[in-house]
Formats: structure tokens, C-alpha cells, sequence
């Protein structure tokens, strides 16, 4: 979602507020006595892509502006396969093609941003929106997206004396996938038991970039500017194979695995930044990368993996304040038993 402000005479708001929320649950179960000649699979499986954006935009000359973005992804995420049933006198019989319980939640993208930046306004000054183009989550949930409204200043000429910008990027996500054989069952196969759970978040990336700048030329220019920025991602992943207790299953070979993969996409952010910064980053990480195995916990996968960057600045005013705050937790848990 995206709002825009474009008169540099007057006082400006420009405001956008991105929102969207999932639960999504996979469930599958089977239960009671089963006799499968050749082989039985169980398997529940999601996947899907979440991108939550929202942008603000105001002028760099005239007066006062204020300019506010918020983003908030809110997402949780369930895949469930179990197999139950089965007594000691009337097992679950399987073929020799054996049995394969399943459980998988892969995200392809996982993507919270909000932008709060400054445009040179067209001549003669007008005022323009665009707002609603949020790009919705492809799991099936609920999209709201809300874009505010760009007004001139009331009162003629006046204008505040303050420019403000504001970005806040928030996500709050939790992944799972259980993979099950229950308690007390009774399970016998010619062939193999495989208990396998998978979560997968590809990805992560939270931004929020806030810029309040004036021009030195203006006369009648901001004398405070205040910019902000905010990035808040709290992420989990839980993958669990189990079997459960007094179960009984006899087969040629049987296997109980879990994994948390989260991949990283190492081109995240550079919108961010500029040219000069990226090639000096770059440099560095180069530098970085020869003495990579004297880095403790370098080669953790999971220490790489999620981006959050936040970024504020504010100039050209008489007083000029720019903060920003970047907070990224993430707790992966797999257990196979």
C-alpha cells in the first residue's frame, strides 16, 4: 500500500497502514484398523508466500510534512499428519511399500517492509494518491490494507514548522509441522516406516527506512525535522517427529527425522542502502570471508539466515533528529523421537 504526498506548498500528511493476518492449519489423520496391501502415506503439507509492504511519501521542499508507515504481518502457519490405531490382536497391516508419515510448511517468501521517503514535488504543485496495491499473503487469510488520505494544510499560508516521518515494520510468525504416530499403536509392514516433519522459511527480511530531508533553499523551510524508524520480527519454528509412547511398530527399517531450514537471501536490503555503502560493505564482507573459519559460530547456518534493518535520517532543518531501532528474535526447535 502506497501514499503520496505532492504539494510543497502547504502542509502535508501523507500515512499508509499495510495489514495482514493468517492461521492456516493442514490436518491430516488416520485412525482405526487398516489392512493397505501395498503401501500407506500421510502426509500435510502448506506452502505459500507472505509480502507485506507499505510506503509513504512527502515533498523535500515547501514546509511542514508528516509522513507515517506502518506494516504488520501477523502469521501462523500448521501442518499435522498422524497415524493411530491398531491393536495387538488386530494390527495395522501394510504392504511392502510401507508407510510414510509426512509433514511440511515451506514459506517462499517471508517479507515485512515499511518506507517513509521524501520526492521533489512537480511544478505548480498538486496533490496525488495512490493507495490499496498491497501485495496480498498467498495463503488464505485475512488482507487489510488501509491507506490514509494526502491533505493540504488548512489555514492559507500557514504551514508547521516540522518535518516528521515515521516507519514502523512489525512481524510476528510462527511455523510448525508434527509428524505422528501415536501412542499405543500397533503398526507391522513387509517394508519401511518413515516419521518425517519439515519447516522451511525462506526469506525472512523486515525493513523499516525512514528520511525527512529539507531543502537548504527554502524559505520558509522546516526548523525541526524528526525521523524514526522501527523494525520488530519475532519468528518461530518448531519441527516435531514422534512416536509415540508404548507404540509398537514393526518393519524392515524405520526411520524418525526432523529439520528447520531457514535460507538466506544475501541480496535483501541493498534498496537501503546506497552504491557507495553497498561496495564498501562488500569489500568487507570479502575481507571477512578469508578469515571466515577463525569467526566463532561463523559457521552456525542458522546465525545467517534473517535480515532486519532499520534506518532513519533527517538533515537540511536547523535541528535535525534521526533515531532507529532494529529487533529481530527467531527460536528454531526440531525433535525427532
Amino acid at each position: 500500500a502506497a501514499t503520496r504526498a505532492q504539494d510543497s506548498t502547504q502542509t502535508m500528511v501523507a500515512t499508509t497502514v499495510a495489514w495482514s493476518q493468517a492461521a492456516v492449519d493442514a490436518t491430516t489423520s488416520v485412525s482405526g484398523v487398516i489392512n493397505a496391501a501395498t503401501a500407506l502415506k500421510i502426509d500435510a503439507r502448506n506452502t505459500g508466500s507472505f509480502s507485506t509492504t507499505a510506503a509513504a511519501s512527502t515533498p523535500v521542499s515547501g514546509g511542514g510534512s508528516v509522513g507515517l508507515a506502518g506494516a504488520v504481518s501477523l502469521q501462523t502457519v500448521k501442518a499435522n499428519a498422524s497415524l493411530s490405531g491398531g491393536t495387538t490382536t488386530a494390527p495395522q497391516t501394510i504392504g511392502a511399500g510401507g508407510a510414510t508419515i509426512t509433514a511440511d510448511s515451506t514459506l517462499t517468501k517471508n517479507v515485512t517492509t515499511a518506507t517513509v521517503s521524501a520526492t521533489l514535488a512537480p511544478p505548480g504543485g498538486t496533490t496525488t494518491q495512490t493507495g490499496g496495491g498491497g501485495t496480498p499473503a498467498n495463503f488464505t487469510g485475512v488482507l487489510a490494507n488501509k491507506s490514509g488520505t494526502a491533505t493540504a494544510g488548512q489555514g492559507g499560508s500557514y504551514q508547521l514548522p516540522f518535518k516528521v516521518g515515521g516507519a514502523v515494520s512489525w512481524t510476528d510468525s510462527s511455523i510448525g509441522a508434527s509428524a505422528t504416530v501415536a501412542d499405543n499403536a500397533n503398526i507391522r509392514t513387509a517394508g519401511d516406516v518413515a516419521i518425517h516433519a519439515q519447516v522451511k522459511d525462506k526469506g525472512i527480511h523486515g525493513g523499516a527506512s525512514s528520511t525527512t530531508p529539507s531543502k537548504a533553499t527554502d524559505n520558509a523551510g522546516s526548523e525541526f525535522n524528526l525521523s524514526a524508524a522501527v523494525n520488530y520480527g519475532n519468528y518461530s519454528h518448531d519441527a516435531n517427529a514422534e512416536v509415540g509412547k508404548a507404540a509398537n511398530i514393526v518393519a524392515r527399517n524405520i526411520g524418525v527425522g526432523a529439520n528447520v531450514l531457514v535460507p538466506f537471501d544475501w541480496t535483501f536490503g541493498f534498496g537501503f542502502v546506497s552504491a557507495e555503502d553497498a561496495s564498501h560493505t562488500l569489500k568487507w564482507l570479502g575481507q571477512v570471508g578469508k578469515n571466515l573459519a577463525s569467526i566463532p559460530g561463523a559457521n552456525n547456518p542458522l546465525s545467517k539466515n534473517a535480515t532486519g534493518t532499520a534506518s532513519a535520517s533527517a538533515s537540511g532543518a536547523p535541528v535535525d533528529i534521526g533515531g532507529s531501532v532494529n529487533y529481530v528474535s527467531m527460536e528454531n526447535s526440531s525433535r525427532a523421537w
